[in-house]
């Protein structure tokens, strides 16, 4: 038994258009693909939200890293220059020289100790300190104390004469001395690669790009102490055929440089591999390569692009294969070479030229050796990590970039001298930038907390959230818009049939009426005949009447018009008479009506003419909705407590409990054969509804196909103060 309660009421379905229909696919297809659109720009959109994070925050922290260094560097050489300058403060006797640099010593106890060398190699100061000497480590010594004709001194006075004294052929005789006094290839092709410069610079190119060559012989590309020079190489090659006006040449050692990135992709340092990749792409953008140039140039980044992730795999190994076997950390071997092409590490004073070097193994600090223009003087100190520390330390309570991350001072290794916090997770080191000042060492920055992965996540979760409500904005406009779309399109198709429905059931008492009538004025009618003709019209008037009283009330319904007058009435009468109004038209339509009403009066506050209409209109579906087969229907009144009731029952068409939701919706029919070939205006039941809204009542239905309906109305017997009838 299908069975509802309908109070209140509500519009039946989402938005009335059938799914199915034509209509409802184009309304779903308007509604999902602007959805689907924004949804897909919403995942691309946070995809690239999420990569551009992560490289905003690794370029955050390579900045911190980057500032750290430089502002570290400068003040380890605005102190190295406050040092020189009290050098140069005086008479320059070897009396008053000793005797500032007692004071200096004092002044800057960081760079301790201080050794001064004559242009003849004696030590000058400290007196009698060739015992403390050894502490500067034996390379540094030989150095610092290179005898006249050996390998340093050469390439020493060669750098004086190409640098300061800006005399290039005698700079190329001594590094040509140089090489030939080499005791081994690393040191052979340093004097090379300096002669070749040399060349360079005095506008010999074909004798630099000779001398490049040469060099290139010597290099082995698997040893990673000599790989890099074969880069060094192709830089020079590159340059001399600039110069030379050959820009296939020059374009074309550059592409050779690219593939040998790529192919010993192993055998450079991370660093080395990063710059000069960076720096080759650079300049090949300056020159026009051919179509063979070009497709080399595209395999060598491919190439060097997997070997990228294959290192990067690796050496997440190697950072945690130190975990993974138990062991205290992992150990990474790192050196600095000090003679690099353009003199990396190198800086110039009005007076004095300052070098660093530490060499490799060497975690003591970095030994600073400058050299007073071309007087041959030299003086040696030493930079120790403490003193960067404290330097640092200093740095890091300045406001800045920096804070937030994690410091520490990394060693040529790679362990932590100084950090910030407590451990230094080397898995989350984001940035690394060497030192000037210190070769081979580093400052890193690392996150406090997590990883660089996870600040950017957190970013981009704040990020999707915002999105997301501006999907869920946008996905609720545009429900609202379809929704309306789709009221409207349901709107104007049951106004277009409602005026349909209501135009024939209009002519269709009015064409009985006037053929009648028309009967009657031309005298056919027997006068036996003529009170059933007059019963007749009266009837269809009635029904007319009927018709045009439901659509001005359902008008007046809508715009909150309709009034409704509660007064004490005799239900039991007016509910008699309605029947038997009613009682000839269903005789006539072969419909059984029983009535069931009680023998005393029941009174009750009601609108009559409101009352009589949810009567009348309910005895008018059953009547139109009867269907074939047994024909009955059904009125009883009964009063109960302090309500009475009113029940129609018929044997009709009956409807299913899908269909009963709808029923009371403004226009709405069902859709079945026996409907659908009666006429009705849709509106009826609404009207009903309204009305026993309005004497706050209710009304159930209880129906089953083929089986017929019952309409069950409750409504009160007295009322307790006037109330505004609801507003459709």
């Amino acid at each position: 038994m299908a069975k509802l309660r309908l109070w209140p009421h509500r519009p039946p379905g989402w938005s009335g258009v059938r799914w199915t229909s034509p209509e409802g696919l184009g309304l779903i297809a308007a509604f999902m693909l602007p959805i689907l659109v924004l949804a897909i720009v919403s995942i691309i959109s946070v995809r690239q939200r999420a990569g551009t994070r992560l490289l905003l925050v690794e370029e955050q922290h390579s900045s911190a890293a980057d500032l750290l260094s430089t502002n570290l560097d400068e003040t380890m050489d605005t102190w190295e220059r406050e040092l020189l300058a009290e050098l140069d403060a005086g008479e320059w006797t070897e009396a008053a020289i000793v005797a500032r640099l007692a004071a200096a010593e004092r002044a800057f106890p960081e760079l301790r100790p201080i050794v001064l060398l004559a242009p003849d190699g004696e030590v000058v100061y400290p007196r009698g300190a060739r015992s403390r000497l050894p502490a500067l480590s034996p390379g540094v010594m030989q150095t610092a104390f290179a005898s006249d004709g050996s390998y340093a001194w050469l390439l020493d006075r060669g750098r004086q004469s190409e640098m300061s004294n800006k005399d290039l052929p005698a700079a190329e005789r001594l590094y040509r001395r140089a090489v030939g006094v080499a005791d081994n290839d690393h040191e052979r092709i340093r004097a090379i690669n300096a002669m070749a410069r040399a060349h360079l610079k005095a506008s010999e190119p074909t004798q630099a790009a000779e001398q490049w060559r040469r060099m290139l012989g010597l290099v082995d590309p698997l040893d990673p102490e000599l790989a890099r020079w074969n880069l060094i190489g192709h830089v020079g090659l590159s340059q001399a055929a600039a110069a030379d006006g050959d820009s296939w040449s020059a374009a074309e050692h550059r592409v050779e440089m690219l593939e040998f990135l790529a192919k010993y992709r192993f055998q450079l340092d991370t660093d080395t591999h990063a710059f000069y990749r960076t720096e080759t792409q650079t300049a090949l953008a300056e020159f026009e390569l051919d179509d063979q140039q070009e497709t080399r140039v595209v395999k060598a980044l491919d190439e060097d692009a997997e070997l990228n992730r294959i290192a990067a795999a690796l050496n997440m190994l190697v950072r945690q294969a130190p975990q993974l076997g138990g062991m205290e950390g992992s150990v990474v071997t790192a050196s600095l070479d000090t003679d690099a092409a353009e003199l990396e590490g190198t800086r110039t004073s009005p007076e004095w030229s300052i070098a660093y070097l530490n060499l490799p193994d060497d975690n003591t600090g970095s030994t600073v050796i400058s050299a007073r223009g071309d007087t041959g003087w030299r003086l040696l100190r030493r930079w120790r990590p403490s003193s960067a520390t404290l330097i640092l330390r200093e740095l890091l309570l300045e406001p800045g970039s920096w804070q937030g991350f994690g410091v520490a001072l990394l060693n040529p290794i790679g362990a932590p001298v100084f950090a910030s916090t407590e451990t230094v997770p080397p898995d989350r080191v984001v940035s690394r930038v060497n030192l000037t000042a210190l070769p081979g060492w580093r400052i890193a920055t690392y996150p406090r907390v997590g990883t660089v992965e996870d600040a950017a996540r957190q970013d981009v979760f704040d990020y999707s959230v915002l999105l997301a409500a501006a999907f869920l904005a946008v996905v609720g406009g545009l429900t609202l818009a379809t929704r309306t779309m789709s009221r409207q399109v349901v709107l104007a198709q049951t106004r277009s049939d409602f005026v349909s429905n209501v135009s024939h059931e209009l002519k269709t008492p009015l064409a009985l009426i006037r053929m009648f009538a028309e009967n009657l004025r031309a005298g056919w009618v027997p006068d036996a005949k003529r009170s059933e003709y007059y019963e007749v019209m009266l009837s269809e008037s009635e029904r007319l009447s009927g018709v045009i009283d439901n659509v001005l009330d359902f008008s007046r319904m809508e715009s909150g018009r309709r009034q409704f007058h509660f007064r004490s009435s005799d239900v039991t009468a007016l509910l008699t008479g309605i029947i038997e109004r009613y009682r000839y038209s269903f005789e006539t339509a072969g419909v059984d009506l029983e009535v069931a009403l009680p023998d005393t009066s029941i009174v009750a506050d009601v609108d009559r003419d409101g009352l009589a209409q949810v009567l009348v209109n309910l005895l008018s579906n059953a009547a139109k909705y009867i269907g074939e087969g047994r024909k009955q229907v059904f009125v009883s009144l009964a009063e109960d407590g302090k309500d009475f009731v009113i029940v129609v029952r018929d044997t009709g068409v009956g409807m299913s409990k899908d269909s009963i939701q709808e029923i009371f919706a403004p226009f709405t029919r069902l859709e079945s054969p026996e409907v659908e070939s009666v006429a009705g205006s849709g509106i009826g039941l609404t009207i009903v509804r309204h009305i026993v809204d309005a004497h706050r009542g209710h009304i159930d239905v209880d129906s089953r196909p083929q089986e017929g309906s019952s309409f069950r109305i409750r409504l009160p017997l007295r009322r307790h103060g006037d109330v505004e009838p609801p507003r459709q």
